[in-house]
C-alpha cells in the first residue's frame, strides 16, 4: 500500500529534489505540500513548490502556503542561498494553479483527522506549521503515523559540526530558523525520527559520477533539474550532498530499513549567539536530566542503496522506469548496512 505523505518544506534546492522523489517513486500517495519559512519566505516556497509539481506533471497536487515567519517573529536570511529564485538559478515557469485556501496548519491537522492514522508527515523545513497545528490540535501527535525530519546534528561524527548549516557554529539550519518550534515537537510526543547533519552531510551522501553521467543522458526535465542543482552547488565550491539533504527523508518514509536508528535523550537550544538551536544530546552515565525528550535519530545509512532511489524516482517523474543499482546492498551477518562510510 502506497505511504499517504504531506510534505512540509522551504523549497530551496534539496526540498525541490525531495518533492521530485516523492512524486517519482511509486511508494507514496502524495496528499500535499506545504510551505513554510525557511531558505526562502513561505510564499517564494510555496511558488516554488508549485513550479516543481508542475515541472514533475504533477500540477494537480495540492500545495498551501504556510505561516509568515518563525515563532518568535523574525526570519533570518539563509546563508546558503539557494539562488536569487530559490531553485538554482533555474528560473521555471511561474505558477498557472491557485494555491489551496487552507493554511498549512490547517491542512495538517484536517488531513490527520481524515486519514484514521496512515499519514506520515515528511518535515524538511522548519517546525514552525508543525507546532501550529499542535496549537490547533494537541492530540496531533496521537493522529499521525509518523514525523520525518531533517533536523539537528547529534555528535556522531565531524561531518555535523564542520558542516553546521545554520547561523551560527553549531546549529543545523531548520532547527536554528525557529528553535522554539522544534522545541515544542520533540517534546509533544510524536512518533519522530530525526536525520541530523551527520547522516546527511556525510561525504558518501553523493551522486557518483557514474549516477550523474545517467542522469545528464536523460531529456526529462526533472532529472535535468538535479543535473542542474548539483552543477550550482558544486560551481560554488560545495559538495553534491547539498543537493540530496531532503531527499534523505523521503527516503527513510519510503525504505526506512536502509537506516539504522538510535534513541537519543535530546532537546534544543533557545538562547544564546552562539548556541541557539543547537541539538543537544544528554550521553552522561550519572547526572543526568530526566527531562529531555527520547527521540529516534538516524545514526547510519546505506548510502548506495539510498541515492539510487532517490535518483531511480527523479527519472520516473520523467517516464523512465530505469534502476540505476548495479548489485543488491544486504544487511550482513551482524546486521550492519552494506554501502556505507
Amino acid at each position: 500500500m502506497r505511504k499517504r505523505i504531506i510534505i512540509d518544506c522551504d523549497p530551496g534546492i534539496d526540498d525541490a529534489i525531495a518533492i521530485l522523489a516523492a512524486l517519482g517513486s511509486n511508494a507514496f500517495d502524495v496528499h500535499a505540500i506545504t510551505s513554510v519559512p525557511g531558505n526562502v519566505p513561505s510564499s517564494v516556497g510555496a511558488a516554488n513548490a508549485q513550479k516543481i509539481v508542475r515541472l514533475a506533471g504533477r500540477p494537480e497536487t495540492t500545495v498551501a502556503k504556510g505561516a509568515d515567519h518563525p515563532l518568535n517573529g523574525s526570519l533570518s536570511p539563509d546563508p546558503f542561498s539557494h539562488g536569487s529564485d530559490g531553485l538554482a538559478d533555474t528560473n521555471l515557469p511561474a505558477p498557472e494553479t491557485p494555491l489551496d485556501p487552507r493554511d498549512a496548519a490547517t491542512l495538517i491537522v484536517e488531513a490527520a483527522d481524515a486519514s484514521a492514522g496512515q499519514l506520515t508527515l515528511v518535515e524538511i523545513g522548519p517546525m514552525t506549521n508543525l507546532a501550529l497545528a499542535l496549537e490547533l490540535d494537541p492530540h496531533l501527535p496521537q493522529k499521525l503515523e509518523s514525523v520525518v525530519a531533517i533536523a539537528g546534528t547529534f555528535g556522531l561524527n565531524e561531518y555535523g559540526w564542520r558542516h553546521a548549516t545554520g547561523d551560527n557554529p553549531t546549529s543545523e539550519w531548520n532547527v536554528f530558523v525557529d528553535p522554539e518550534a522544534a522545541r515544542r515537537v520533540i517534546h509533544a510526543g510524536f512518533n519522530l525520527t530525526l536525520l541530523g547533519l551527520d547522516v546527511a552531510t556525510h561525504p558518501n551522501n553523493t551522486v557518483s559520477d557514474r549516477v550523474l553521467n545517467r542522469l545528464a543522458q536523460s531529456k526529462g526535465p526533472a532529472a535535468q533539474f538535479l543535473c542542474d542543482a548539483i552543477e550550482f552547488v558544486t560551481s560554488r565550491g560545495f559538495n553534491r550532498y547539498c543537493s540530496l539533504i531532503d531527499p534523505l527523508a523521503v527516503t527513510f518514509a519510503a525504505r526506512p530499513a536502509l537506516f539504522k536508528t538510535e534513541v537519543l535523550a535530546i532537546d534544543v537550544e533557545t538562547e544564546g549567539r552562539l548556541t541557539r538551536g543547537q541539538t543537544v544530546v544528554e550521553r552522561r552515565s550519572h547526572f543526568r536530566w530526566p527531562e529531555l525528550a527520547p527521540v529516534s535519530v538516524v545514526v547510519d545509512v546505506d548510502y548506495t542503496a539510498a541515492v539510487e532511489f532517490i535518483c531511480d524516482a527523479v527519472l520516473a517523474c520523467d517516464g523512465e522506469a530505469v534502476s540505476l543499482t548495479q548489485q543488491p546492498v544486504l544487511s550482513g551477518p551482524d546486521g550492519e548496512l552494506g554501502g556505507r562510510g
